[in-house]
């Protein structure tokens, strides 16, 4: 029973202090950075070059304080602000794709639709509705 105690001490500890990393501050600031400016151009190395990694140990690292890849956290927060600015703002949809980072008015309604299952069009339609 001291040793599954011990154990369990010893994994809150690893995890306390695996929050408070170098890395993990910095990944959560770039994760605010992305929250604030979505329509920059984050990618995988513009992201490494801010905190001064291999590409490829960045993704591990942001993966593991995100719990999903950085291209993923930069659509979903996105399409996030997508969905805001469609709901509360005249703004034509072209304007919108523009305004949360993407430059193809088609791309950006491709997207749309695939995380949310119909058109930027129709989901600011229906939002009036509701």
């Amino acid at each position: 029973m001291l040793q599954i105690l011990a154990h369990l001490l010893r994994t809150q500890i690893t995890r306390q202090l695996e929050d408070k990393s170098i890395h993990n501050v910095a990944i959560k600031k770039l994760m605010d950075a992305i929250q604030l400016d979505p329509s920059a151009g984050w990618n995988n190395k513009v992201l490494a070059e801010a905190m001064c990694l291999n590409e490829d140990h960045m993704a591990k690292l942001f993966k593991k304080v995100a719990r999903m890849s950085p291209g993923e956290y930069v659509s979903l927060v996105r399409h996030h602000h997508a969905r805001r600015l469609l709901r509360e703002t005249n703004l034509s949809i072209e304007a919108v794709g523009v305004s949360v980072g993407y430059q193809d008015p088609h791309y950006f309604s491709r997207v749309f639709r695939k995380h949310e299952g119909i058109s930027p069009k129709e989901y600011r339609k229906l939002s009036r509705i509701l």
